[in-house]
């Protein structure tokens, strides 16, 4: 018969023990369990502080903060300089955002003992949650002279520096970091967008990858990620990295952002119009996402909606420049022209309109002038100068008497327009100090006085090529162009996204360029002769020019060889406010929501305005312009290329 034996128990673990086991369920989430071992403990020495922060810890990660604050508090009065408790005691309170009570706890702690470094790193983080930037920075650095190797203290100084545009001391952090660990995803993602930052886009691009190979379900890795590949034009594999990053972290409006901006740059307006929309449902004072929407709104060709956007967003937030000159580009879109000019003044302090001249003497605001000397100063580009000079025959009709500062190469068309006005070069050296002239104001500022309404707009030309130049233009025309003659300008020699949206290569022009019976002018400035060059090789056709005009500095020059063509065809550009200030008949181009060919482009000139669908490919618009353009001129018979 067998004898029964005694089990044997196993002997209970020691205080030491005790304390590392409890730290071991906590650290794997079994919190039930310490909470059940420091309780016993506790029965042993009611007063230990380390149990009773480890308590409160546990009694923590189940919910029971009430309960979990009270026994740090215990563990404080047990052992006031025990800087644990103070430390678990102010993650409690962040947890529970009250930040500044946060703040107070950790430096309690480090009153007691300014050695713990860990306590200086949650300093830093409530700091930095706080607002307090440069404290927070004293505190992660107090930390890492404590603990070189304390890795969330570097990460976190770099994120920091980050966010203060101290890039160069953000890259140094992050590279520290991952010398400490080579795998830790978020400071290869945070190098990944200060690299960018300092203009380096491959180490950018070869960081943010590494990110993602590290941990692909690290949300702000797959979005920073994105931005840089938006960068490289590499839009599809941007959208991918903005959906990942938003499934990851569906709270984050920047993530929505990013992608309607990328989708918005493929021309997938629905995807863009979903992704701004859940923007602004997380986010209502998201001010780009706002801004943007109503660029694509815009873009659409619903104005209405678009200005709802920007009105909504001006009552949250009235002072906000950018929504403030992008509703005053909507009002003049439909045509509300005062409610634009008012608007549009906001235009210099957005760095919009430049240059922002600063003066002693007094902006005209619309008073009465009866002969009082008036600056008016030049703003913005030639274009831009050209269109403006429209109001000042009615500020000499006003009673003005106005001195003209306007750029050197348009001085003599302008004295020639006006000359009861007295215009000279710009000189912005004596603006604070000048006593020559009684007020002032910018040029795009008479608009607010002159220009209020449709009507208010004449549709005669105001300025006048130099006669006799004009006259030698005419007559190297008839000698080298026999039949219509027709300027042509393709693009701007500023580029954007925004711009080249309306702009076409020469290549693209072939359905207009191959009507026959036409002498193509061009009006082009800037460097374009390889282009022209291969377009005349390609597409067969003579693109007249000559070497003795400077199409960019000449401009007496530009304006007699346009007064002597028939027709000018232009993107937006200044070609189309020369020829539409000397009354040449001008077909302006763009792109837009909707096809269309109207009269009056705009409400400074006559012409005709067409504009190509978005979706629409160049070469067939331009197919279909060439057709316009033979009925135009009387050409019979199929066009070549034509569609």
């Amino acid at each position: 018969m067998a004898k029964h034996r005694k089990p044997i128990s196993k002997p209970s673990p020691g205080p030491t023990g005790a304390l590392e086991i409890a730290r071991r369920k906590l650290a794997v989430g079994r919190p039930k369990e310490a909470e059940g071992l420091m309780t016993r403990f506790l029965k042993r020495d009611a007063a230990q502080p380390e149990a009773l922060t480890l308590l409160g810890a546990a009694l923590l990660q189940q919910g029971r903060a009430q309960e979990a604050h009270d026994r740090f508090l215990a563990a404080i009065q047990a052992k006031p300089d025990y800087v644990p408790a103070y430390r678990a005691l102010g993650e409690l309170l962040e947890m529970a955002g009250q930040r500044l009570d946060a703040v107070a706890a950790y430096e309690s702690g480090l009153r007691q003992d300014d050695s713990d470094a860990e306590c200086w790193f949650c300093l830093g983080r409530a700091l930095k949650a706080s607002g307090r930037f440069e404290e927070a920075v004293e505190a992660y650095e107090k930390a890492l002279t404590l603990q070189p190797g304390l890795l969330p203290a570097q990460v976190n100084l770099g994120n920091l520096a980050q966010g203060l545009g101290d890039f160069e001391r953000a890259a140094a952090c992050y590279r520290a970091a991952l010398v400490l660990d080579p795998a830790i995803a978020p400071a290869q993602s945070g190098l990944c967008l200060v690299l960018r930052q300092l203009g380096k886009p491959d180490e950018a691009l070869a960081a943010g990858e590494a990110a993602v190979a590290l941990d692909p379900k690290l949300a702000a890795a797959q979005g920073n990620l994105g931005i840089v590949l938006k960068d490289f034009g590499r839009f599809e594999e941007a959208i991918t990295c903005f959906e990942a990053a938003r499934t990851l972290e569906p709270g984050e409006p920047n993530h929505s952002y990013n992608l309607a901006d990328a989708c918005h740059s493929l021309s997938r307006y629905s995807e863009a119009v979903g992704a701004y929309n859940h923007t602004l449902e997380l986010a209502p004072d998201h001010l780009p996402a706002r801004n943007n929407f109503a660029v694509v709104m815009e873009e659409q060709g619903r104005y209405d909606r678009a200005r709802e956007l920007l009105e909504a967003g001006l009552a949250r937030h009235p002072d906000d420049l950018g929504l403030t000159t992008a509703l005053a580009r909507v009002a003049l879109i439909q045509a509300d022209y005062g409610t634009a000019w008012d608007l549009a003044e906001a235009g210099f302090a957005a760095g919009l309109r430049l240059p922002d001249r600063r003066f002693a003497i007094p902006r005209w605001l619309g008073e009465p002038l009866n002969g009082r000397r008036l600056l008016v100063w030049r703003e913005q580009g030639i274009g831009d100068e050209i269109r403006f000079a429209g109001c000042y025959a009615d500020l000499v009709a006003s009673g003005a008497a106005p001195v003209i500062e306007a750029e050197a190469r348009l001085v003599g068309l302008f004295q020639r327009a006006f000359p009861t006005a007295e215009v000279r070069p710009e000189d912005s050296s004596r603006d604070a100090e000048r006593d020559d002239v009684e007020l002032q104001s910018p040029a795009g500022s008479l608009l607010r006085h002159f220009r209020r309404r449709a009507e208010d707009f004449p549709k005669t030309p105001y300025l006048i090529a130099d006669p006799a130049r004009a006259a030698t233009w005419r007559q190297r025309l008839a000698d080298d162009c026999l039949g219509f003659k027709i300027g042509i300008c393709w693009r701007s020699g500023l580029a954007s996204r925004e711009r080249n949206r309306h702009y076409a290569g020469l290549a693209d022009w072939a359905g207009l360029l191959r009507v026959p019976g036409v002498n193509f002018i061009v009006l082009q400035y800037g460097e374009a002769e390889a282009e022209i060059a291969a377009a005349e090789t390609e597409l067969g056709v003579k693109l007249h020019r000559w070497p003795d005009l400077d199409l960019k500095q000449d401009l007496e020059g530009v304006f007699a060889l346009t007064a002597g063509l028939d027709l000018v065809i232009t993107a937006p550009t200044a070609v189309a406010d020369i020829a539409g200030s000397l009354g040449v008949e001008l077909w302006c181009l763009g792109a837009g929501a909707c096809a269309t060919d109207q009269q009056s482009p705009h409400p400074w000139y006559q012409g005709q305005l067409f504009t190509r669908h978005w979706e629409t490919p160049r070469p067939a618009f331009f197919n279909a312009l060439g057709k316009q353009l033979a009925a135009r001129i009387g050409v019979a018979g199929e066009l070549e290329g034509s569609a």
